[in-house]
């Protein structure tokens, strides 16, 4: 659901309020999370500092075929980031991608979030371009109880 203001903003000709990306990278061994906006400064966010780094962002998307895998491009990557993709490429622990999208005028309302995406690729050089996919639920464990009227009269109809 996007809010009213988006949308009347959306429908402008020329709008003087940006819409800004937020990316947030997570991992148990990178502390503070690494924190960067797509914008010409850095912006405080809900009493977080993104920095001004440059990166493109293409989500991923369901389709008729399955699941699309997002893409990310991130360029001036900082030291500390390339050393975590060293250290846990290969592991069952990657790191982990936020997107969230924010107007300037307001940088602690968040539009649209894209949370908990996770690195599956991550061939890196000048620039790190990264493979983004979802969360495999598949191997979530799965109920071993059975419900019935009898022990459960709320929930099983």
């Amino acid at each position: 659901m996007v809010s009213e203001y988006l949308i009347a903003e959306a429908n402008k000709d020329v709008s003087s309020d940006p819409l800004l990306t937020l990316l947030t990278i997570t991992h148990a061994s990178l502390t503070p999370p690494f924190r960067c906006v797509l914008d010409g400064k850095p912006i405080v966010s809900r009493g977080e500092t993104y920095l001004d780094t440059p990166f493109a962002f293409l989500p991923p998307e369901q389709t008729q075929d399955g699941l699309k895998q997002g893409r990310l491009r991130i360029e001036n990557v900082e030291s500390n980031l390339i050393e975590l993709l060293r250290s846990v490429a290969g592991t069952d622990d990657p790191p982990q991608a936020t997107f969230e999208f924010i107007y300037a005028s307001a940088p602690d309302f968040v539009e649209r979030k894209f949370p908990n995406l996770i690195f599956r690729d991550v061939p890196y050089d000048d620039t790190i371009e990264i493979t983004l996919g979802l969360p495999d639920l598949t191997v979530e464990p799965v109920n071993q109880f059975r419900f019935s009227r009898a022990t459960h009269p709320g929930l099983v109809y």
